[in-house]
């Protein structure tokens, strides 16, 4: 695993969110679409992606995804080059926001004022973040990257204070946060590899590095620190590519890896091979969830196949999705136990 690199310069940036990312190696050319909706904790899955005029209405990667916290009927896809896409009645049907965003890598809706979104993309080849109004459709631009070709790939809202914290991570490793939704910003660390994913409650952080590293925070991200797991056996648990984490009294997380899942709890040290399939655990686990209301249950992915469990990965129920591509997200309703959304895009 590479080494974090720090920033000695912390500098503020004067410019003028769950889970909000996903994994972000991308193919090039068409894009899959496809939107899976669960009613029964992940057993069983449907397709909502809807079709007007013999043509599925979201033909592109989908990158992102996103619930609103007042209305959970509400849910926001983000696509690699065709923006953000809305449904108001739980993914029955989609209409599109019209904006020029591309490679829309996080959503993060507010959790502070209704109607409020932040979405990341690139327009003219540089990554930015909007603060959206849904209600009059305004697009006010809070953050630019400095030169082309960096793009804003996680990005997540505190949910554990009263501001409208929010933590960013870019492709080329940079992690920043606004403490005053977005009026200005303050750089942390450079991470030396590309964010796909930042969890944080309060005090406590952790960053996935695509492919490379876990660093974790106890400070708001003043300091960041690597994460060395390894399984039982005190052997390396391979590179990182997905994670879900249940932040309490004893915090637990699943680290998704190309040589299986793991669970541990505590945050560092040794974790334990989850008990999966014997063929999914030979391949890298793209996407990883907890059920908010019940950390027992947990969905996992690996290729197109979809892994459900009840009981702490002791077994497991199968869906075949049958598509083109891979599942690349999940996200339970954290206002409707049992509801569970997954997306399907091409990887390399």
């Amino acid at each position: 695993m590479k080494r974090l690199k720090n920033i000695v310069l912390i500098c503020l940036v004067s410019f003028i969110f769950s889970g909000c990312s996903i994994p972000i190696d991308i193919k090039g050319g068409g894009g899959q679409g496809f939107f899976l909706k669960s009613e029964d904790g992940g057993k069983t899955w449907k397709t909502k992606s809807e079709v007007i005029g013999g043509k599925r209405v979201i033909m592109d990667n989908i990158l992102s995804m996103a619930i609103n916290p007042f209305n959970s009927s509400i849910v926001y896809v983000g696509t690699e080059n065709d923006g953000i896409f809305i449904s108001n009645n739980g993914a029955e049907s989609w209409k599109k926001l019209e904006n020029s965003l591309k490679k829309v890598y996080s959503i993060c809706p507010s959790i502070r004022e209704k109607g409020i979104i932040y979405v990341s993309g690139k327009v003219n080849q540089k990554g930015k973040i909007y603060r959206v109004s849904e209600e009059k459709n305004e697009w006010k631009e809070i953050y630019s990257e400095p030169s082309q070709g960096s793009e804003i790939t996680a990005m997540t809202i505190d949910e554990d204070v009263e501001e409208e914290v929010i933590y960013v991570g870019t492709s080329d490793g940079m992690i920043f946060k606004t403490i005053n939704a977005g009026e200005t910003w303050q750089n942390l660390y450079d991470a030396d590899g590309k964010i796909s994913d930042i969890e944080v409650k309060g005090n406590k952080m952790l960053i996935l590095i695509y492919g490379e590293d876990i660093l974790m925070s106890k400070n708001n991200g003043r300091s960041f620190e690597n994460i060395e797991f390894t399984d039982e056996n005190s052997s390396d648990i391979g590179n990182p590519f997905s994670m879900a984490v249940s932040f309490g009294k004893t915090d637990e997380v699943y680290i998704g890896t190309d040589r299986g899942l793991f669970f541990g709890r505590g945050i560092g040290g040794k974790l334990i091979r989850v008990n999966t399939l014997s063929v999914s655990d030979k391949y890298t686990t793209r996407s990883v969830s907890i059920d908010p209301y019940d950390s027992n249950r947990v969905v996992y992915s690996v290729f197109q196949g979809l892994y459900s469990s009840y009981d702490k990965g002791k077994s497991w129920a199968i869906f075949d999705t049958e598509r083109g591509g891979g599942v690349s997200n999940i996200i339970f309703d954290r206002n409707n136990s049992g509801v569970v959304y997954a997306t399907i895009r091409n990887f390399k």
